[in-house]
């Protein structure tokens, strides 16, 4: 039976190039990108696996995982990615899937039955933190896939599933978006403050919300990141609001004096979602599995716009 969105995605074991891995355990809070391609040492194929090799650090920057898949052996994929490095002239970075019993071929129904040969057809699941399928493309063998269309579409994805939005035709990064038709005229005031634009009763713009990458990193504990970036968020929020008294800041700290991060508080009429709420509740729980009894992640009270420039400014 055939995935649809909204499917959780099947679970597996499996040997990869990078080790067994449990399918969802490897996920983690991430989300996933997973791609079959029809076979090793093929040319589209090998084009392909450079080309996502080569844009990594951007589905990094979006906390996405990548993992490739065909029914080769894992002896093949080991050698075919030294062909891939020497040919593509990059180093390969994520883990390819060795689906000799075909399981997981099986799982996601990717051999098509009028496909010519009964590997796996081009195929392409992009999976959200909840496990769930939010994305499928299936490309036939003469056609290699567009990993910045992909991209792209997980911009669109984690967008709209933090913001009442949709993207409209062509969209790219930083265009405005389409206001959702459940929203109502005074709500969508209150949730867009940067401005809407009605061209219909049912056809609402905005300008793009606020991305917000660093929930992710603190997902990860990449806690350098995190300082970097939400000094750079909040310096931008200024210049895009025009707070000028500033942002009330959030110290979330760690005992051990390595983990003091300052968070701007990006009250709900910003962004639209209450990132400081959900900064403050991921510290903690990562606190709870380490066993760091002495952290302290205390919410800042600034819940609004308005509320924002009444705060001193002091992001440091």
């Amino acid at each position: 039976m055939s995935l649809r969105l909204g499917d959780v995605a099947p679970n597996f074991s499996a040997a990869t190039t990078e080790g067994t891995i449990d399918f969802h355990q490897w996920l983690g809070n991430s989300w996933g990108v997973l791609f079959s391609h029809p076979a090793d040492f093929t040319p589209v194929c090998t084009t392909e696996l450079g080309a996502v090799a080569r844009t990594q650090d951007e589905f990094e920057k979006r906390n996405v995982k990548v993992i490739a898949v065909s029914v080769d052996s894992l002896e093949a994929h080991r050698d075919w990615v030294k062909d891939i490095n020497e040919t593509q002239a990059v180093r390969m970075n994520f883990p390819v899937i060795a689906d000799e019993t075909r399981q997981v071929a099986a799982a996601y129904d990717m051999i098509h039955p009028n496909a010519g040969d009964k590997t796996t057809v081009r195929s392409v699941f992009v999976i959200g933190p909840d496990k769930k399928v939010k994305l499928t493309l299936t490309y036939p063998d003469e056609t290699g896939r567009n990993f910045l269309e992909i991209l792209r579409a997980i911009d669109a994805l984690q967008l709209t599933a933090n913001y009442k939005v949709a993207t409209p035709a062509d969209w790219q990064p930083g265009n405005d978006c389409i206001i959702s038709p459940a929203v109502s005229d005074a709500d969508a005031e209150k949730l867009f403050p940067r401005g809407v634009r009605k061209v219909r009763p049912y056809l609402r713009f905005t300008p793009q919300p606020p991305t917000n990458p660093n929930k992710a990193l603190w997902e990860k504990g990449d806690f350098t990141r995190i300082a970097a970036g939400m000094r750079e968020s909040g310096e931008a929020l200024v210049r895009t609001f025009g707070i000028t008294k500033g942002l009330k800041v959030l110290d979330l700290g760690c005992g051990d004096g390595t983990t003091a991060i300052p968070a701007a508080r990006l009250g709900a009429d910003v962004l639209g979602v209450d990132i400081a709420r959900n900064l403050v509740e991921a510290g903690n729980k990562r606190a709870r599995e380490q066993g760091l009894t002495n952290c302290r992640f205390q919410e800042g009270d600034a819940t609004s716009l308005r509320e924002l420039e009444d705060q001193s400014f002091d992001l440091v």
